[in-house]
This record gives structure tokens, sequence and C-alpha cells, in this order.
């Protein structure tokens, strides 16, 4: 009777080479999963900052009609409305906003006021028109005893 002498080990031929391509498939995976994260943050962060540098531009709207309703002289007037300013300088090239003012008269005890109603939006699209925000502020002057 004949043996067959097998040698010791055989039976493992090619494990090694499957283990290694199943490591090598998860690490891939593993990878491609850090690249879309760290994408996806990436462009969250970008537009916080866009959303922020629009809600300036919206800000700085509402200043610039108050400087034009007090510098009208008295008696003090809204700017025309609407009004567009496109920015160009700084870190708000590129931004726009747009100001409508309405005024209103009232009286209360033999007194007449003025109630000045701004409204200023600030816009941004980029050229790409993927990227777009839009931050509106309100805000109301009251001018006592005109």
């Amino acid at each position: 009777m004949m043996r067959f002498l097998k040698k010791k080990g055989a039976e493992n031929h090619g494990f090694t080479m499957v283990s290694t391509i199943f490591i090598v498939l998860i690490l891939a995976l593993v990878s491609s999963f850090i690249v879309s994260i760290s994408t996806l943050t990436r462009s969250s962060e970008n537009l916080t900052l866009l959303g922020l540098k629009t809600y300036f531009a919206a800000k700085s709207g509402i200043e610039w009609a108050t400087f034009a309703i007090q510098s009208s002289g008295s008696p003090y007037n809204c700017p025309t409305s609407p009004t567009t300013l496109s920015l160009s300088q700084g870190a708000l090239t590129g931004f726009s906003v747009t100001i409508t003012c309405t005024q209103n008269a009232f009286t209360e005890h033999d007194s007449t006021y003025n109630v000045f109603s701004i409204t200023s939006v600030g816009s941004y699209t980029s050229a790409s028109g993927l990227e777009n925000t839009r931050r509106q502020i309100d805000t109301r002057i009251l001018q006592p005893g005109i």
C-alpha cells in the first residue's frame, strides 16, 4: 500500500493572496470615504463663509441707507428705492445689495413721527452658478418730532 505524502501546509496555497486582496479592497473603500468626507467638509465651510459675507453685505446696505436718510437734511427722506449696489472692494467683491426704503408718518399726542422701514438684501452667485447665497435684513428707524 502506497501512501501519498502531503507536504506540510499544501492545503493553504492561495489563502494569503485572498486575504491580501480583501485587505487592499477594504483600505481602498476607507480611503475613498475619507476623501469624500473631506470634500464635503471643505464645501460646507466655503458656503458658510459665503453666507457670512452675504450677511455683512446686507448689513452694509442698512448702514448705507441709514447714512443716506441722515444726510438728506431736514426733513429726512428715504433714498431712491429700490437701490442696487454692486460691491467691488475687499472681501465683498462680486456681491450685490438691493435696498428698499419706505417712509410712513404718524401722529401721537400732538407729535408727528417718521418711521423709515429699510430692507436690505445681500446676494452672491458664483460664476459657475453653483454657489448662491442670499441674506435679508430688515430694520426700522424712528425720527421723532418733525
